[in-house]
């Protein structure tokens, strides 16, 4: 019970220190420019570092484990209580330094002047859900974010249990995925220009969706280079996802200002940040139902009868799953219709003293 309330209480630490920064981090690109592709650009860095940091966390952690466990079964790495201790306290330390930099270097970014209007609560869901390119955009990211972090949650169960490799070869997925998340995003912004964001952000989610399914096909006999295919696919759909995703909420939260006179920049990013959040608890918890039903524990060692239980039961959380969510966000996406030109007029129209269309 006491080892329940730790963790229950370090998560919700956790939860609210991470909203404290990330609501302004990413409120903060609507206010810095107007520019519609400019957005884009800005958030272009935001896919370069986070890549970076996907990086070290998927790859980084494998070779870090790898590094410290000195026992196998069966052929099966394994690290002790006190290694992902260790792997832990790196990664807190990494992420405090990365917080503070970028607190500094914004310091002087431009800023909108504060408004002071008060709306009562419903008001406040009603703008929200009137919002239509916002809530649009918001359901895309819920169904993406709930299946990369099932995704996420069982990728190391696949490399490890079901195709008995080590730690260390996550690295053949993660390093891929961000030196092609980086090489794709300037392609991604000039595809964006000719097709609009909306035909860049499905093209992207194509391609994670091409990923996961392609999990399907694993085993342990599958030769290395198919982990690097995968790193390349999600690659391209991790660069996507961040790069138009946050543009595109920069947009709608415009558009909301053209509409109703007010800055409201923090509101609609603690939204995104609360769906973010109930996303990232609900992609692990269908992994970890997955595996109860598998029989899978803590404790337990992968047996020849109990392998193909268990690899079913890892390919709903790395691949059948996320591979759904991927293909209905692109059907979603279909009703977004807040593009740069509509974005233009609504703006005219304000200049002029007219009210701007309605979505």
């Amino acid at each position: 019970a006491l080892t329940v309330l730790y963790v229950a209480a370090v998560l919700v630490f956790y939860g609210l220190s991470y909203s404290i920064f990330n609501v302004p981090f990413i409120a903060m690109p609507a206010e810095m420019t107007r520019g519609y592709h400019e957005r884009s650009s800005i958030h272009g860095w935001r896919v370069v570092f986070a890549g970076a940091g996907l990086a070290m966390a998927g790859a980084g952690a494998g070779l870090i484990l790898s590094w410290l466990s000195d026992s196998e079964v069966n052929g099966v790495q394994v690290n002790t209580q006190g290694d992902y201790t260790q792997l832990s306290l790196f990664f807190a330390l990494l992420i405090t330094l990365s917080m503070i930099t970028a607190w500094h270097g914004t310091r002087h970014a431009p800023v909108t002047k504060q408004t002071r209007t008060e709306l009562p609560w419903r008001s406040q869901v009603s703008s929200f859900v009137r919002n239509r390119p916002f809530m649009t955009i918001m359901l895309v990211k819920a169904l993406q974010l709930v299946g990369v972090y099932a995704n996420q949650t069982a990728l190391f169960f696949m490399v490890v249990e079901v195709m008995q490799r080590s730690s260390a070869d996550m690295a053949y997925i993660g390093l891929p995925m961000v030196f092609v998340s980086i090489l794709a995003t300037p392609v991604l912004l000039k595809y964006a220009r000719r097709v609009g964001k909306r035909g860049g952000y499905m093209t992207a989610a194509l391609f994670a969706g091409a990923s996961y399914a392609s999990w399907v096909l694993a085993s342990p006999e599958e030769p290395q280079y198919m982990l690097v295919v995968r790193g390349v696919l999600v690659g391209v759909g991790f660069a996507g996802n961040v790069l138009f995703a946050m543009s595109m909420i920069a947009d709608a939260i415009e558009w909301d200002s053209l509409r109703t006179g007010l800055r409201r920049e923090g509101m609609f990013t603690a939204v995104f940040s609360f769906v973010e959040k109930f996303s990232g608890a609900i992609g692990p918890t269908i992994v970890g139902v997955a595996l109860s039903w598998a029989g899978f524990s803590a404790t337990s060692e992968v047996t020849p009868e109990s392998y193909a239980t268990l690899r079913h039961a890892t390919l709903i959380g790395v691949a059948y799953f996320p591979a759904a969510c991927a293909t209905l966000s692109v059907v979603v996406l279909a009703f977004y219709r807040l593009n740069e030109s509509r974005l233009a007029a609504a703006r005219r129209a304000v200049e002029e003293g007219q009210d701007p269309d309605y979505l």
